[in-house]
């Protein structure tokens, strides 16, 4: 730190500096003895500037990095060589203290599209992949499981679906995730079992999963979340998000937007009307109604023979 990296005024000796960032080049190896650790062997970019520093990030810390972001790491993808946005802190009491602020986007996209093309291609092996878009279009709404964020927020399927159950049309099974919080992916995949459970029981119409407006949404590409969704037996209809993941793709039908899914839901509403036949189920209703305010009628006839 140089003197014109401090504010004037300000004692240079007991004032904490910290710049932007800088990029370094990081050799990324697995420990012996440390499993799901990492070590990051960091380097000048500039060969020209040479000057060696030794970055230990212990297993345990990947697995809290996952509970607070919702992402997935796989400390052996990372292995191999890639640039480090790191910060200097120069303390008074600390001293030299770096910082990693940011690892290359693009081997944790790399990453994420190993992992699912290797999901990808088991569902694709065992005939799993293509089970859900191999479902008929549903015939009708009675029961339904909506699989929402946990976030205290209105969603447009919830709106709808609640107005739809108060008025007797349907009846409403909630399962709230919260996507972004520690166990996310064992929330889900209870929801999915339970999902599978009461439709053993019952018929269970359409599964629906929204995802609100978070960001953090690897736990849905987990392979057992997804090989559920594929053996569920009922239509998966999936609100994308900003991100794709796996069950985008595997699930019944996907839709940018939550009216999007809505719009689906009345148009099987449509076609349960249309075969329903309204107006001989009209004429059945007039035709009770007048028998009953017969007096004449014979309650007798070949039905009670």
């Amino acid at each position: 730190m140089t003197h014109h990296d401090v504010p004037t005024g300000v004692d240079a000796s007991a004032c904490a500096f910290e710049p932007t960032g800088l990029s370094l080049g990081a050799d990324a190896s697995q420990p012996p003895g440390h499993p799901g650790a990492w070590l990051f062997k960091a380097r000048a970019l500039d060969s020209h500037r040479p000057g060696p520093l030794t970055l230990f990030v212990p297993g345990h810390f990947t697995t809290l990095i996952e509970q607070a972001s919702g992402m997935l790491l796989h400390p052996e993808d990372l292995v191999g060589s890639h640039t480090l946005m790191v910060t200097l802190t120069m303390d008074p009491v600390l001293g030299l203290t770096v910082r990693v602020i940011g690892l290359d986007r693009g081997i944790t996209l790399r990453t994420w599209a190993k992992d699912d093309a290797a999901v990808r291609g088991a569902l694709e092996a065992d005939g799993s992949w293509n089970a859900q878009r191999a479902l008929p279009v549903p015939r009708r709404l009675r029961r339904v499981i909506l699989i929402e964020p946990d976030d205290g927020a209105p969603h447009p399927v919830g709106t709808q679906l609640d107005r739809w159950a108060e008025r007797g049309m349907l009846v409403v099974h909630r399962e709230r995730v919260a996507f972004e919080e520690p166990g996310a992916v064992d929330c889900l995949r209870q929801a999915f079992e339970r999902a599978k459970d009461m439709h053993d029981w019952v018929a269970v119409d359409a599964v629906i999963l929204t995802r609100g407006s978070g960001f953090a949404f690897r736990v849905l590409s987990d392979r057992d979340i997804v090989r559920m969704c594929c053996s569920l037996g009922v239509p998966v209809l999936v609100q994308r998000g900003r991100l794709p993941t796996l069950i985008d793709e595997a699930a019944w039908r996907s839709f940018n937007t939550g009216e999007g899914i809505n719009q689906a839901l009345l148009e099987i509403l449509r076609t349960e009307v249309r075969e329903a036949n309204l107006p001989r189920l009209k004429a059945i209703v007039d035709e009770l109604a007048r028998d009953q305010a017969d007096p004449a009628a014979d309650p007798q006839g070949s039905l009670y023979d």
